[in-house]
């Protein structure tokens, strides 16, 4: 494990051909700002445009320094605040254009006091460059498919159902469809990984989805 200061920290470790890196960071501080509540009286609360602000700076650096910034495949956002969301994404498309990859957010306080915290996982080249990555972002921010080694991965975030479906079996029901569809338009054949036992899907609940 690689720690450059304490909010954030990685490890990279060799993948095949390829070098992985798991990241997880936090903001600089837990910044704060001046607000009001209902009553008027005054309170602090998270000021959440620098918090994230410094927390994707901090992802932008790592990434560079350790030359993966052209090989990010997935991101989970921990939120206080599942509504700021779109402020995540804002800022995402802002600081770092390439994105980062496959993105979901999920409703549960980081640690410490800070309003957000993120894991990423990316690939990169192996030392000797002889082995290529093919990198597609066929939907911005919600699929990722990498191939390396004439191997196809598919990774998915923030994949939702819609909004009629009602109860947990049922919502969870159309998600799953919703996923099956985009592993279809990419090419790849539900019915061949599900019987390969390499089926591997990352979910979250949420309360105000039930």
């Amino acid at each position: 494990m690689r720690t450059t200061d304490r909010q954030a920290s990685y490890s990279i470790v060799p993948f095949g051909d390829f070098r992985q890196l798991f990241l997880v960071v936090l903001p600089e501080e837990p910044f704060l700002c001046s607000g009001d509540d209902t009553q008027g009286h005054g309170q602090t609360v998270a000021d959440w445009p620098r918090q994230v602000r410094s927390l994707l700076e901090s992802v932008k650096g790592v990434l560079n320094k350790e030359r993966f910034q052209d090989g990010v495949l997935m991101a989970n956002f921990f939120l206080t605040d599942i509504g700021k969301k779109e402020l995540v994404r804002q800022l995402i498309g802002e600081l770092l254009p390439d994105g980062l990859g496959a993105v979901t957010f999920v409703s549960q306080s980081p640690a410490d006091g800070f309003a957000l915290a993120v894991e990423v996982w990316a690939l990169a080249d192996g030392e000797d460059g002889r082995h290529r990555i093919l990198r597609e972002v066929p939907l911005p921010g919600r699929v990722v498919t990498v191939e390396m080694n004439d191997i196809r991965w598919f990774f998915a975030g923030d994949l939702r159902p819609g909004v009629l479906p009602v109860g947990s079996y049922a919502r969870s029901l159309d998600m799953f469809h919703r996923l099956g569809d985009q592993l279809t338009q990419n090419r790849f054949s539900v019915d061949r990984y599900r019987s390969a036992g390499c089926f591997v899907i990352q979910y979250a609940f949420h309360p105000a989805y039930e």
